[in-house]
């Protein structure tokens, strides 16, 4: 129906250096910044939810102001359909 597309992009967002973590989490972001990598990744694996929570705060913010789907024009041109997968 919409044919082949026309652009192509690879998100990555990465669970360590979102400080909406912190804001799923309910903890304070100044706590979650001062974390190093190692307690932070603890912190993600015991609170999954969170990770996921962010992981899908970040990708509809790229949809709703990058894309622009169903609002109008995006960075580029207006956005009929859109296809997306997600890897684990």
């Amino acid at each position: 129906m919409y044919g082949m597309p026309t652009f192509f992009i690879t998100l990555n967002p990465h669970d360590l250096s979102s400080v909406l973590i912190a804001h799923y989490g309910n903890i304070p972001a100044d706590k979650w910044c001062s974390m190093s990598l190692y307690e932070g990744a603890v912190f993600v694996a015991a609170h999954p939810g969170a990770a996921v929570r962010a992981f899908d705060a970040q990708v509809q913010a790229f949809l709703d102001i990058v894309v622009g789907f169903r609002r109008g024009i995006g960075l580029f041109i207006k956005c009929e359909a859109y296809y997306a997968t997600v890897e684990a």
